[in-house]
């Protein structure tokens, strides 16, 4: 789970894999729903879209799809994980 040390949050290891894929579907002009998420997270679809809902309400994702599906984008708020590697 995420933690705050000095002001920083930190993403834990499943956090930081499906930030990955987004930012790697984004560069691929790829679609980034939950399912795509997963086949590269290789992760569940229902345990991607728990991370990725985190993920939205604490600023590092936001949906820009019409419909019902989500599409993910990365908003500018830097990612850090726990070994205090960045990912922006």
């Amino acid at each position: 789970m995420t933690y705050i040390k000095d002001g920083t949050e930190y993403l834990d290891s499943r956090e930081m894999r499906v930030y990955q894929a987004v930012r790697q579907l984004n560069a691929d002009r790829r679609t980034t729903n939950n399912s795509q998420i997963a086949r590269i997270t290789r992760d569940s679809t229902t345990a991607v879209g728990q991370v990725t809902q985190r993920l939205r309400r604490r600023g590092y994702l936001r949906d820009i799809s019409k419909g019902a599906a989500y599409h993910w984008r990365l908003t500018g708020k830097p990612a850090v994980t726990e070994d205090r590697t960045s990912a922006s």
